[in-house]
């Protein structure tokens, strides 16, 4: 068997190439936190196939310290470098996209003479991860649900958890994930059907005219949970998955013009078993609306497009309350809880999810360009501190929609909201005559 050295701390991006290297390649994943790790672990298996790592890991050149113990045993052992690099060393291909595992398995499968025969041919017994929140939104499944105990440090043992056709166990799913508990996983053979089953029950659900709000609005976030998994892992953007996606951007769309008293759209939300993302998504929706009815701008291609651009624009974060409440520069200098490689995503995220927006068939028109520049940068990369007139009309609304929706969360989840002192708050940071004017509105 083919062995596959990744060095990588990130327990996210461990799990979506240990899992795709295995599954597509049949290699045997070894996984090293850091390089003095890897290299003593290359000394007692000089015959590794390839190396995978990024340029640094904590501001230690780890490519680096590969490459020169390469060069002095003057071995010829091929190195993917995840992330920006330069280099001309003909052992180094890099992969700007951190998560790009499709062009990986693709390079790997040309020095490690896997062919797509032989790919179909590999009996593959690998289990996928999904949320486990979208359980919540199921009776019960046909199928087997596993989780996932460590054994070791790089062994892992499934355990039947939820048998098929059973009901299912809505308390033990609430306790595994106040526990802390993020997936649970399906034998990848029955991944298709699995998903096809949960898109049916969920469309079902939300197509239900009598069903409570703050039950459509958890459904629709533990739909979000989902898509948003499978995107960032570069999951193929199967029919399934567009339905589902679009079904759930619509039923949020006709659930806030169903409710359109703020402090009912509050109250559901707060009692709404969902996430702070979804949350803040569904409330930002519903004020670009109200921005867009004030301008007179409302029409159905503009509440398409404006769903579809609050869905998608934190969608390359995971789906974390640290991570998603970052909406300035200054906070993220200030959060001591996260590592640099989550201070990366955060400062790239709206380049990120507009990269994810672009892969999705039929996307409104321009609607990557308001995800690039949701915090004023042209660029989507980082938070400035000046926002400038040059933007679109559009972006500027959804600028202000959005932290006003941060700000009306916050204060929902401390139940202490001052409308006033808000506002002020967004007239200090966004004084130009444009964003005044919508400031106004609100």
């Amino acid at each position: 068997m083919s062995q596959i050295l990744l060095i990588e701390k990130d327990e996210k991006v461990c799990e979506v190439y240990s899992m795709n290297l295995q599954m597509y390649l049949g290699a045997e994943v070894l996984i090293k936190n850091n390089p003095d790790e890897a290299l003593a672990l290359i000394k007692l298996l000089p015959s590794i196939n390839i190396i995978i790592c990024r340029a640094k890991i904590d501001e230690v050149d780890v490519i680096e310290k590969i490459l020169d113990y390469l060069e002095e045993k003057s071995s010829e052992t091929p190195v993917f470098c995840l992330g920006e690099y330069e280099t001309t060393s003909p052992k180094v291909t890099v992969f700007k996209d951190v998560l790009d595992y499709k062009q990986i398995i693709k390079k790997g499968a040309s020095i490690l003479g896997v062919t797509a025969e032989s790919m179909v041919k590999k009996k593959i017994n690998e289990y996928v991860p999904l949320p486990i929140n979208i359980l919540r939104s199921m009776d019960s499944t046909k199928f087997t649900v596993y989780i996932r105990i460590k054994k070791d440090k790089n062994e892992f043992e499934y355990v039947k958890r939820f048998h098929a056709n059973d009901a299912i166990d809505y308390a033990a799913v609430d306790k595994y994930i106040d526990g802390g508990l993020r997936n649970i996983y399906v034998p990848a053979a029955e991944r298709l059907k699995f998903v096809n089953e949960y898109t049916n029950t969920v469309a079902t659900k939300l197509q239900d005219k009598n069903l409570a709000e703050n039950i459509r609005m958890t459904v629709l976030s533990d739909t979000q949970s989902y898509i948003q998994q499978q995107l960032v892992q570069g999951s193929a953007l199967e029919p399934e998955m567009v339905d589902l996606t679009n079904t759930s951007i619509n039923a949020m769309s006709t659930s806030i013009d169903k409710e359109p008293e703020l402090a009912q759209v509050l109250t559901d939300l707060m009692t709404a078993k969902g996430s702070y993302m979804y949350k803040h998504c569904h409330l930002l929706t519903y004020f670009s609306f109200h921005i867009l009815n004030k301008l007179s701008w409302r029409k159905v291609d503009y509440d398409k497009k404006i769903s579809f651009i609050s869905f998608f624009h934190d969608l390359s974060l995971p789906n974390e309350d640290r991570l998603v409440k970052i909406h300035s520069k200054k906070e993220l200098n200030a959060a001591t809880n996260l590592t640099p490689e989550e201070k990366e995503l955060i400062t790239n995220h709206a380049q990120l999810s507009a990269n994810l927006a672009r892969k999705f068939p039929q996307m409104p028109t321009g609607a990557d360009s308001i995800i690039l520049q949701h915090h004023g940068s042209f660029s989507g990369s980082g938070f400035v501190t000046e926002f400038v007139n040059e933007l679109s009309p559009m972006t500027i609304c959804f600028i202000i929609a959005e932290e006003y929706a941060h700000y009306m969360i916050e204060g929902a989840l401390n139940k202490k909201i001052d409308k006033k002192a808000i506002k002020e708050q967004l007239a200090a940071k966004y004084p130009k005559m444009l964003y005044q004017k919508i400031i106004n509105i609100l």
